[in-house]
């Protein structure tokens, strides 16, 4: 028991000299600060790696375009046709007296706006004439004629073929025999359908009627051996041309 008792001192002292002897140490106090440090570092990292779902970022967008290669540009819709000056030649068969027809030939020119992707109108002059032709009992004399009108050519959409109107004014002079000339004017309509064979040539196959007056006059002789009187009437005639042509456009 006193052994103890002697010792008890001895065993308390022990603590205090180790805590004094961390107190004084500068290995000791170097190793505690290495030790503090070191560990948040290494929370620091592991926390910030560890991603929010409610604040992940969206994937990336993929560019299909090649670095340096600008985008290309939308296509540019471009019309079927474009308007412009043409001038064409034609050639067929003409009628202007019943059963009778008559070789035609005929030029024209003009200019045609563009009205849409498929549409041209425009204005357009010709001229032409009809060779002179007999029969056993008949001659059929040359007539000369001009025109002036407008007309338009629609495209069947982004097909080579189109089709064609015309209407206007027209004046035509018959050569008779002995000076005997005749002059007649009036209105012509006409349909008729083409084939684009490039930006610049096309072929068309068309039908023109050609309206006018002719007015007729005769005796008539008065009533109970009377003077007689003239009668003048008016009939609205009409001329037929089927033509075959070719055009170029500018």
């Amino acid at each position: 028991m006193k052994s103890i008792t002697r010792s008890l001192p001895l065993l308390l002292a022990l603590p205090a000299m180790h805590l004094h002897a961390q107190s004084i140490s500068p290995a000791w106090d170097a190793y505690m600060k290495k030790q503090t440090s070191v560990a948040p570092a290494a929370a620091g990292p592991v926390a910030a790696t560890e991603p929010s779902v409610s604040q992940a970022s969206p994937p990336p967008r993929v560019s299909t375009t090649a670095p340096g290669v600008p985008a290309a540009p939308a296509p540019r819709r471009v019309p079927r046709n474009e308007g412009g000056f043409f001038v064409g030649v034609q050639g067929g068969k003409g009628w202007i007296y019943e059963d009778a027809d008559q070789t035609t030939k005929a030029v024209s020119a003009g200019y045609r706006w563009d009205a849409g992707d498929f549409t041209l109108v425009g204005i357009e002059v010709a001229g032409g004439q009809l060779d002179a032709s007999s029969d056993r009992y008949y001659l059929y004399p040359e007539v000369r004629f001009a025109s002036i009108g407008g007309t338009t050519r629609v495209n069947f959409g982004s097909s080579r073929w189109f089709g064609i109107a015309r209407g206007g004014y027209f004046s035509a002079r018959a050569d008779g025999e002995d000076g005997d000339d005749a002059t007649i004017d009036g209105a012509y309509l006409g349909v008729g359908i083409g084939v684009d064979v490039s930006r610049h040539f096309n072929l068309s196959l068309g039908y023109t009627a050609y309206l006018y007056g002719t007015t007729y006059y005769y005796a008539r002789s008065g009533y109970n051996g009377g003077g007689g009187y003239v009668v003048y009437e008016t009939d609205i005639s009409r001329a037929d041309m089927l033509l075959f042509g070719a055009e170029l456009r500018f």
